[in-house]
């Protein structure tokens, strides 16, 4: 998660930074106490959840604590390499080669940056269905947004996951009820919303027709469709 998660360049210049580091602690150049705290940090928690196997969902949010030393040893190598390069242009071309990818992301992405994977899955589209996304169901604000506009008051709005959520973004008029699988309480006509996470929008009614969906560079977050 961490390798597809991060830009393609940030694992090249952690390596980077980490060599760098470890060059000029050996040679005096920096002082071995100050990094290995930094070293320590990051791989202390990276060995617990590998040799422990703690639960984890949501990706791998309970440990963002361990990122910033990541980015410490990446400042490391690109002060090395801005050491050698003397012309601003060349720096500028190197730090827009390493910003370029995660921009990219930040633009496309809008407002869902979080749903970010990088090339190596194929994009957030290519991650999809195989890994997690939207999980904390931010495209419920969009598609609300929608539906208040194309839904007749007085309509009933089925929502599997967290129907508080769709609440809080339905207009006046919007029936919000909870669906339940096991206790199908949906009617012709009435509308369903459900979320891509684990697969739910394929078993349940996945052959009724789609009326809205929110998703990004090929990936869906959440579908609202019309129950026949």
């Amino acid at each position: 998660m961490l390798g597809l998660t991060l830009s393609e360049p940030v694992w090249l210049l952690f390596l980077g930074g980490l060599g760098v580091g470890t060059w000029r602690a050996f040679h005096q150049r920096l002082e071995w106490r100050a990094l290995l705290p930094v070293l320590l940090w990051f791989l202390l928690p990276f060995a617990y959840v590998l040799l422990r196997r703690p639960p984890m969902y949501d990706g791998y949010r309970h440990f963002l604590f361990i990122l910033p030393p990541v980015f410490v040893l990446i400042a490391i190598a690109l002060q090395a390499l801005f050491e050698r390069l003397r012309r601003p242009w060349a720096r500028g071309l190197l730090l827009g080669s390493v910003l370029l990818p995660g921009l990219i992301a930040l633009v496309s992405l809008h407002p869902y940056q979080y749903t970010y994977y990088n090339a190596f899955t194929g994009g957030t589209g290519g991650a999809f269905r195989q890994y997690e996304t939207d999980y904390w169901l931010t495209c419920y604000r969009e598609l609300m947004g929608e539906l208040n506009q194309s839904a007749p008051a007085g309509s009933t709005l089925f929502v599997h996951r967290q129907p508080s959520i769709a609440a809080s973004y339905a207009a006046p008029g919007l029936i919000i009820r909870q669906f339940d699988p096991d206790d199908d309480q949906t009617f012709p006509g009435s509308l369903l919303l459900l979320t891509t996470r684990a697969d739910t929008d394929l078993l349940n009614y996945p052959e009724a027709p789609e009326l809205l969906s929110v998703g990004r560079d090929g990936a869906v977050f959440c579908v609202v469709r019309r129950v026949p």
